[in-house]
């Protein structure tokens, strides 16, 4: 009775509810084997935070970019009493400009990446999707940012990432 159960009830046809396919072709066969591949790759925490976190990087280039711009600690107006020319000028601003965006490119795709791998592994771990995934990935992104700047940065961090995070997704999931 135990083996009649087994090759009834539990037959990958009865399972996946084919019981009028006869079987499977070899190109059906092949074709379930890369869509499996496929879902493995789209569902990868990894690769979904490495996408993130070099969009992160791009946004991090537009926003270092305009805040260098309304910066006013490039200004030379005062400094020196004689005027540069521009192509001397450019080549100045540029020098200060390349290290401002690039801190800014790596703060943005750190923090970006971070919060998305957290995210994805909790969201993973948890097998739900709510605001405690983005809580608990804005807390644990914090508290890693700030953890070498000891405890109460790493405290802080946590509770700061945790409130924004929430007020975040509360805000998105209302529209």
């Amino acid at each position: 009775m135990d083996d009649l159960y087994r090759n009834v009830f539990l037959s990958d046809r009865y399972i996946n509810y084919r019981f009028l396919v006869p079987g499977l072709t070899q190109n059906d066969i092949q074709l379930q084997k890369v869509a499996k591949i496929q879902r493995s790759v789209q569902e990868s925490c990894l690769l979904r935070a490495t996408m993130i976190g070099v969009g992160s990087g791009v946004l991090g280039t537009l926003v270092g970019t305009f805040l260098f711009s309304i910066n006013m600690s490039n200004t030379t107006v005062g400094v020196d009493d004689k005027p540069l020319s521009v192509k001397q000028e450019f080549v100045k601003q540029y020098k200060s400009f390349v290290p401002y965006v690039k801190s800014t490119v790596k703060n943005f795709a750190k923090l970006g990446f971070m919060y998305s791998l957290f995210e994805c592994l909790i969201q993973k771990k948890r097998a739900n999707s709510d605001i405690s995934n983005s809580v608990y990935a804005g807390c644990t992104t914090g508290a890693f940012l700030g953890l070498k700047n000891g405890p109460f940065a790493t405290v802080g961090g946590c509770a700061g990432f945790a409130a924004f995070s929430y007020l975040m997704e509360k805000y998105q999931r209302s529209k």
